[in-house]
């Protein structure tokens, strides 16, 4: 069965601990046994559980006593990329491995904890507006240069306090922090203008990692172009076939003793899902984060193949162009709210990824609405017979009775987007008069096409949250200076509720400003999305150390702890 994932994660870890709890009530889902022909089901059920601090000293390594070390692991999943900078939006599914952050989700209890890596403990204070790291010792970089606190401070800076030009993703999650500075010899401080509760897990994030100061000053703060700057991680570059592959080798000076176990990490490139779990079946890969439905269900079948079905924090959505005509008018966006089918798309689409009947934010998330009482709502019941004729009217009221066209509806190459999900939302569009011309790019890049504002209707995967609280997200993505704004929305009222809910914390509080926020969401529209999903990662029974089956959402990233069994 799933276990439970606590939203409270450690908020400090020091020698003398004062450990802030914040215990939320989380949705989990737990597997329910059947016939292996039959896909898994599932039972949704609240519950609250609560975070267990890690000793000092701790190092993050496999559930599992470990019998066998050395090997290759070789994954299927997507590995392509515009550039190799991971603080501008690079892909550290795949770099990340070469890097370290200040720490991570604890890999070993099933992401309930956090681990230390560059910090080896962390104090908040009482306030919640410092947090001081203290740095480990002795770290060296793969170019034979030691870690410095200056390094930490370089990085983090670079994230939270950009300048020059520089583009941050990440920028709006550090919204409140003032200042970051070395403290003594070995600390780093952050300074913060008010309390942020979700901080420490958004900074546990594979992005969140530390570069060389010497080598970002010898680039002019652009690594987008360096393949790869130097890092501290368990694995270092070997080789990049582009569109083929990446090997990264055992990084055999890293600064944890027993990890990594595998001696090569071979990541082959492999976009669409069932090629993926074809993959993995077959034995050509031992694993993937992410498999189609059907080669999920086959796995199933099998007893040398494990596949699971773990709920998302990301969604399927289509960007509107906010800043262009007539989709800046929210009457048109409302309109196209309540004709697209969601039931429609999720069908179309169930070969490849599960998706849920959601809204807003993930089913699996603080203020998320059931899924049954969802489904009774405007635009999201499945009987669209109301709703297509009030869109109608919308549309009218918008001085577009007939509909307008054709737009630009812009799509990713991969398979399954181009050839499933963007026909079927320019069919539903249809309905209301709306006409498109389907444009096709590289999914690498999708979000700069987005920032750029260089499309009409964007069908993406670009609405996804660092946590199980939805702010994060909304605070990047829907926020007037969000640093993800790829549908170039505002509206102050709205950035009003998401600045309250950062500063509140009283459960029912919280839970009637979830509520004020997703009605007005529904109202404004200011994306449309298709669903969040649950992903299907998959690996041949060889592959130990992931701590899979306790895992209650899915966090692409470190195989540090990898070992196989054979």
């Amino acid at each position: 069965m799933m276990a439970a994932f606590s939203a409270s994660l450690i908020f400090a870890c020091s020698s003398d601990p004062e450990v802030v709890e914040v215990v939320k009530e989380v949705i989990v889902e737990k597997e329910v046994e059947k016939i292996v022909e039959v896909p898994v089901e599932k039972i949704v059920e609240k519950i609250v559980t609560e975070s267990v601090p890690q000793p000092v000293g701790y190092m993050m390594e496999a559930p599992e006593n470990v019998t066998n070390t050395g090997g290759t692991l070789k994954t299927a999943f997507g590995v392509t990329m515009g550039h190799f900078d991971a603080h501008q939006g690079a892909g550290t599914h795949v770099l990340g491995h070469a890097y370290d952050g200040l720490h991570v989700k604890n890999i070993a209890d099933g992401l309930r904890t956090f681990a230390p890596l560059l910090a080896t403990e962390w104090d908040i204070a009482a306030d919640g507006k410092s947090y001081t790291f203290t740095i480990r010792d002795g770290v060296k970089f793969h170019d034979g240069s030691d870690l410095t606190v200056e390094d930490v401070v370089t990085s983090f800076s670079r994230m939270a306090l950009p300048q020059d030009g520089f583009v941050s993703p990440n920028a709006s999650f550090y919204d409140v922090v003032t200042s970051i500075e070395k403290v003594g010899d070995n600390q780093v401080k952050f300074s913060l203008s008010e309390p942020r509760t979700w901080l420490l897990e958004v900074m546990s994030g594979t992005s969140h990692v530390v570069y060389s100061k010497a080598q970002i000053d010898a680039n002019d703060n652009n690594l987008k172009g360096v393949e790869i700057a130097t890092g501290t991680g368990p694995f270092k570059f070997n080789e990049h076939m582009p569109a083929e592959k990446w090997v990264f080798d055992k990084n055999e000076n890293y600064w944890s003793p027993n990890t990594p176990y595998i001696d090569r990490l071979e990541m082959l490139h492999v976009p669409a899902w069932t090629d993926r779990g074809t993959a993995v079946l077959t034995g050509q890969a031992d694993f993937s984060w992410n498999i189609s439905m059907e080669t999920h269900n086959e796995a199933n079948t099998r007893n040398d193949v494990t596949s699971l079905k773990i709920p998302g924090f990301g969604a399927y959505n289509a960007n509107f162009n906010n800043k262009k005509a007539p989709f800046d008018d929210a009457r048109v966006r409302k309109a196209i709210f309540l004709t697209v089918s969601k039931q429609g798309l999720h069908a179309a689409f169930s070969r490849n990824e599960p998706m849920k009947l959601t809204g807003w934010m993930s089913y699996a998330a603080e203020g998320a609405t059931s899924i049954e009482d969802l489904g009774k709502l405007p635009g999201y019941r499945e009987d669209k017979t109301a709703d297509i004729a009030e869109a109608k009217k919308l549309m009218a009221a918008a001085g577009h009775p007939d509909g307008f066209g054709p737009i630009d509806l812009v799509v990713s190459s991969v398979a399954p987007h181009s050839e499933i999900l963007a026909p079927f939302f320019a069919d539903e569009l249809e309905k209301i008069g709306i006409t498109s011309k389907i444009r096709v790019i590289e999914r690498s890049q999708l979000g700069q096409n987005a920032l750029a504002g260089e499309y009409d209707i964007q069908v993406t995967t670009a609405f996804g949250s660092p946590t199980q609280d939805p702010t994060p997200m909304w605070m990047q993505r829907l926020t007037c200076d969000g640093s993800q704004n790829q549908v170039h929305y505002c509206n102050p009222e709205f950035d009003k509720m998401v600045a309250t809910l950062n500063v509140t914390s009283d459960p029912g509080d919280r839970a009637d400003l979830f509520a004020k926020a997703k009605a007005f969401l529904d109202e404004e529209n200011p994306l449309y999305t298709i669903g969040f999903t649950n992903h299907l990662p998959a690996w041949r029974n060889y592959v130990k150390g992931m701590a899979m089956e306790q895992r209650s959402h899915t966090h692409w990233g470190e195989l540090t702890t990898v070992w196989l069994d054979r």
